[in-house]
């Protein structure tokens, strides 16, 4: 903020929020990207409550999901004049299609249900860590409610074992910030002493609400056995 920082934007990786920090107070405006966090909270504050602004992107691996497209939200009216000129600057606005629309309303009004069932999985793979050496990622506070959007475990081992086991049972499982800009600083452990061991020891496994019976017994037991 002191060397000219404009704005600040959280990224709120599987289902985690920036609880315990009130960013707003650096004095810039804050965006909240809560792709991955929508429905997350703590002590009842939701994701999105901590920016002035609020991202959401729909696409195929969201928490909802319209093959696309996204939203950007705010209450403050004094942001609309700023959202308003920087769309001028860039390409032609383009709405969604109404099928892709309808698609997003169909999973908003099935959200609360889903959500429920997400967090109910979430609880579930988290119990079955237990019996590892491994630890869940994020937040492990009793008051912290995730949204399930996906189970994200810290390794004590390496990455590509586990991935290759879980493999071996027909569940899917990744490097969970493969893809982030860790990758271009992954020797860095001096400056970055929190985020690499996260970058090169995480995975995640995917929690979908429509899992079978059958299919989540078997994630479990992988979970409970990861090596």
């Amino acid at each position: 903020v002191q060397e000219g920082c404009k704005a600040l934007l959280l990224h709120e990786p599987v289902c985690q929020i920036p609880f315990g920090v009130e960013y707003k107070e650096l004095g810039v405006p804050v965006i909240e990207d809560i792709s991955q966090s929508i429905g997350s909270s703590f002590e009842g504050r939701n994701a999105g409550s901590w920016g002035d602004l609020a991202i959401c992107s729909f696409e195929e691996d969201g928490v909802v999901s319209c093959g696309g497209g996204a939203a950007l939200v705010f209450n403050d009216r004094e942001h609309k004049t700023a959202v308003s000129e920087l769309l001028l600057n860039m390409r032609r606005y383009v709405e969604l299609p109404d099928m892709n629309a309808a698609l997003g309303l169909i999973q908003l009004a099935a959200f609360d249900e889903h959500l429920h069932r997400r967090r109910e999985l979430y609880s579930l793979y988290s119990k079955s860590l237990m019996k590892t050496h491994h630890r869940l990622f994020g937040i492990g506070h009793i008051d912290f409610e995730p949204n399930g959007y996906g189970f994200c475990t810290t390794l004590d081992s390496k990455a590509e074992d586990v991935i290759a086991f879980a493999k071996k049972y027909e569940v899917s499982a990744k490097r969970t910030f493969v893809d982030s800009l860790a990758q271009d600083h992954q020797e860095e452990f001096e400056t970055y002493p929190v985020a690499l061991p996260a970058f090169h020891r995480s995975i995640s496994l995917p929690i979908y609400p429509f899992l079978s019976q059958s299919d989540l017994q078997v994630v479990l037991k992988v979970v409970a056995h990861l090596p």
